[in-house]
């Protein structure tokens, strides 16, 4: 599924967060091999896969200090002009620019007191996206945006990170029809795989899981 939207869902407690820790090499499976493009994930390999990897949580951690220093996080070499970009991505350029005296020099207060949950969020998925990734993976990492903000930021994503692949973890169905595939959990395994449509027809679960978003229909 290289540089796919893929949606990851399921009801609560049913292996999703375990698969991504494998995916990240976190954890080390107890049977069985983890092979990426027919090579097996082992120790020496570990690094490289990792160094391809960026992850917004859906509470990320940010410091007392300012935007371009939140986004530039962890010895990251400074470019402006990349962090508004990148910012403009995540539909957060506009607050910073209009809202904000010192603009990209604003700190945030600690743990981003200052900010939003939703700006947090745009702020920490900033960050992931900084490092020019090949693979995003966004764990309820825009579950306080808004669904119109988090749709365009999406789209934005895609627009301008054409070889990225990102695994997105949501309960939003709304989100699930926009992914190119769908991974969706039970009991600790992939129940189903298939698009928003596809997985309509094969499980009620997954139907249940849009009548709850969606009680009018």
């Amino acid at each position: 599924f290289k540089n796919e939207f893929i949606g990851i869902t399921g009801t609560s407690g049913h292996g999703k967060t375990t698969f991504l820790d494998f995916f990240c090499g976190l954890l080390k499976q107890k049977t069985g091999k983890f092979f990426i493009d027919k090579v097996e994930l082992n120790d020496d390999l570990l690094t490289s896969w990792q160094n391809l990897i960026s992850y917004a949580p859906q509470k990320g951690y940010l410091i007392n200090n300012t935007i371009v220093k939140n986004i530039c996080y962890g010895g990251t070499k400074i470019n402006l002009n990349k962090v508004k970009k990148i910012c403009k991505v995540v539909e957060l350029s506009e607050f910073v620019e209009r809202e904000l005296k010192d603009k990209y020099y604003t700190k945030v207060g600690e743990d981003g007191t200052r900010l939003s949950g939703g700006q947090s969020q745009r702020l920490v998925l900033a960050r992931a996206l900084y490092s020019n990734p090949k693979i995003l993976i966004l764990d309820e990492a825009t579950n306080a945006i808004d669904s119109i903000t988090e749709k365009k930021i999406l789209k934005n994503i895609r627009r301008e990170f054409k070889n990225i692949t990102i695994l997105f973890v949501t309960h939003r169905s709304n989100t699930l029809s926009n992914t190119d595939k769908i991974f969706f959990f039970q009991k600790g395994k992939i129940k189903f795989e298939g698009n928003y449509s596809q997985l309509q027809k094969k499980s009620q679960v997954f139907r249940s899981l849009i009548q709850a978003n969606n009680p009018s229909k």
